[in-house]
């Protein structure tokens, strides 16, 4: 209701613009009508620049009459400075409040997670330096159009963390975690996607933050192999795996004579995996009701838990959670939705699913 209201004020204090030509260099031609004027009749047409912004609208009110050219006539600064305060508070309003108040282009609607959040874990570690350790990892498939995903994640060793038991506040152990991703994208066809998503998949290829071999279409092979080589360096415990595509690269995976075990973890909020033989023959021998199989926001809400409680160290790569958002589903369930242009296959929800 109060969103609604706000909407309803500013709509009456702000004026109605009329897209009239999207230029080549980026400029944007607009008619403005002051709704406070009789006959509605358009004040003056301009050219304002379009979402590039040299400054932060967050940090430096000095651009903000660059997305607003009416600021101080029918828009305040202190309407402004509060939408300001309040996607700093509320990550999920950040996109909004780019996209409608600065004209800043976003990749969703929604943004799953602060900044502040997320660079701290964002750090520099060998992984070589876990070799022999267990290891789960978490499969994310795709073909030609968005980016296979394998995340890998490891236990490091634990921490004393302060949480609410039965309302008193305790010191608990909980474990600490490290975490990477290798990612793969059709190598014959990064240009053309660099256009349509935006995002410079060329740089990240020569990086080597992203595997681009030739081909029009993700070979398993390449992912396989990549397993392979993880079950010679570590102790695989699982490869969770959503059941898109799985079954061609379980072929790739026998053809290497690789033996390891799966199990499944869908990718939506709505649906359960089976738990694994194991783990049902565990639960029987102690005489514990028979486990229930992984799902995503279970997975979801571990991982968040250990990057809020400072426990898990994610291998910082600068496309890995730019594209993260927080999506709804029926029964409020949450669920990780992509970025809309940044392809479906987000590193994230391996972590999550490794976890």
């Amino acid at each position: 209701m109060n969103d609604a209201i706000e909407k309803i004020r500013e709509r009456q204090a702000r004026p109605l613009v009329r897209l009239q030509e999207r230029l080549p260099d980026g400029r944007i031609a607009v008619e403005i009508y002051d709704r406070s004027r009789p006959g509605d009749e358009p004040t003056y047409d301009f050219y304002c620049s379009g979402p590039q912004q040299a400054l932060d609208p967050l940090e430096d009110p000095r651009c903000w009459l660059k997305a607003n050219p009416m600021l101080g006539i029918t828009i305040t600064e202190e309407y402004l400075k509060a939408r300001v305060d309040l996607a700093k508070q509320i990550p999920s309003k950040l996109n909004e409040i780019l996209r409608l108040n600065f004209c800043m282009w976003t990749d969703a609607d929604q943004a799953w997670l602060s900044r502040e959040t997320l660079e701290p874990a964002l750090q520099s570690f060998d992984t070589s330096k876990h070799h022999g350790k267990r290891l789960h990892l978490g499969l994310d498939l795709s073909q030609n159009r968005d980016i296979t995903a394998l995340g890998a994640v490891v236990e490091t060793g634990a921490k004393e963390v302060l949480v609410e038991v039965e309302g008193k506040k305790t010191l608990v152990s909980k474990p600490t975690f490290d975490a990477w991703v290798e990612a793969w994208t059709p190598g014959d066809t990064v240009k053309a996607r660099e256009l349509r998503d935006k995002l410079p998949y060329g740089t990240w290829i020569a990086k080597g933050y992203l595997h681009a071999p030739q081909g029009q279409t993700i070979s398993y092979r390449h992912v396989a192999q990549t397993v392979a080589e993880y079950d010679r360096d570590f102790e695989i415990a699982q490869v969770a795996y959503d059941r898109y595509a799985f079954r061609q690269f379980e072929e790739e995976v026998k053809e290497l004579g690789l033996s390891v075990s799966f199990v499944e973890h869908p990718q939506g909020g709505l649906k359960k995996g089976k738990p694994t033989e194991a783990a049902v023959k565990a639960a029987a021998a102690a005489g514990k009701p028979a486990p229930e199989g992984l799902w995503m926001p279970g997975s979801l809400r571990l991982f968040e838990e250990a990057l809020l409680e400072g426990r898990v160290r994610l291998l910082g790569k600068p496309w890995t959670w730019a594209s993260a958002t927080a999506g709804e589903l029926p029964r409020s369930t949450p669920a990780l939705t992509p970025g809309q242009r940044a392809g479906r296959s987000i590193p994230y929800l391996e972590r999550c699913t490794a976890g």
